[in-house]
């Protein structure tokens, strides 16, 4: 999966290849394309940073007529509550699914604890919980440790890309949750 750099409202540093506010949609083909090279099999997209430029409609449909025109994925990172990103997916006809959980925000060992915690929780109660991290040592070592746990716990650990298949993540969830006690996680392809 590719994590594409997008613009924040904090203004953090996203590199010279990060899509922009203001960005016409030629231009952000350019630098997605450039991306996706260092990636070439990357089968879905979510973005790195990016909350003021997913909270836009606009730019953010016309990313999405790019993953479309690529047979590409999207996974919203919610890095803002004020996100569009998912509805533009849907209003540009691409698979979409939303992070639900960020193990490693706060880089300490009780923070990633209690956020997996909190991703088996919801997993158990939605049906599907998209987690994401980052492969710092302690992340890596906590999902070492505990990622053995799931089988026991009737969880099952997937990938993104198996959300799409057959059915839309939502219609999943919704099924999973009314017919089965199992749940579904889903790590980075």
């Amino acid at each position: 999966m590719l994590h594409m750099p997008m613009e924040s409202f904090d203004g953090q540093d996203m590199g010279v290849d990060g899509l922009r506010v203001g960005m016409y949609e030629n231009q952000m083909e350019v630098l997605f394309d450039k991306a996706l090279q260092s990636v070439p099999y990357a089968i879905g997209v979510n973005n790195h940073m990016g909350s003021r430029l997913t909270s836009m409609f606009n730019p953010m449909r016309a990313f999405m007529d790019i993953l479309k025109n690529r047979d590409l994925f999207f996974v919203d990172s919610r890095t803002s509550v004020k996100t569009v990103a998912e509805e533009a997916a849907l209003h540009a006809g691409i698979p979409v699914a939303r992070r639900h959980v960020f193990l490693d925000h706060v880089i300490q060992h009780e923070a990633i604890e209690r956020e997996f915690d909190r991703m088996l929780l919801l997993a158990r109660e939605q049906g599907v919980a998209v987690a994401i991290g980052h492969p710092h040592k302690v992340t890596m070592e906590i999902l070492q440790r505990r990622l053995p746990e799931l089988r026991e716990m009737g969880i099952e650990l997937a990938t993104v890309s198996s959300l799409f298949e057959p059915a839309e993540p939502t219609m999943m969830a919704q099924q999973t949750a009314e017919t089965s006690t199992e749940a579904t996680l889903v790590a980075p392809n």
